[in-house]
């Protein structure tokens, strides 16, 4: 009777292990799955997410996200420029819109300027 037991409970605490394992490995799958890198040529990518990003990537491939965030940069400084431009004629509410806008832009052009470096760096 002891030895039924024992191997009635050793078959349990085996089945309980792999059903715990499988949990985990689905659990895992499941994690793995839903992540998704951001794309190095996407203007809102970090300087950090692109020094890991660019680690893989060839001379050329760099040459041409260089020329893609060097347009990221151009298209914030333009921004920069027309928003400038706007508030130097700008009266009442309007300009406190227009000066928020500048100060979000810039924050935008700090964080394209880094990830450019990055780039650059790469």
């Amino acid at each position: 009777m002891s030895h039924l037991r024992l191997s009635i409970l050793l078959s349990i605490s085996f089945l309980v292990m792999v059903l715990g394992l499988g949990e985990v490995a689905v659990a895992q799958d499941q994690g793995a799955s839903s992540f998704s890198p951001p794309a190095p040529t996407s203007v809102t990518t970090t300087a950090s997410e692109l020094e890991i990003l660019t680690v893989p990537m060839t001379a050329y491939d760099l040459s041409e996200l260089a020329v893609i965030w060097q347009n990221h940069v151009k298209s914030v400084l333009e921004d920069i420029a027309g928003l400038n431009l706007e508030l130097a004629i700008a009266q009442g509410a309007r300009e406190e819109v227009l000066r928020d806008e500048l100060a979000k832009t810039f924050g935008l052009q700090s964080m394209v300027q880094d990830s450019y470096g990055a780039v650059l760096d790469a």
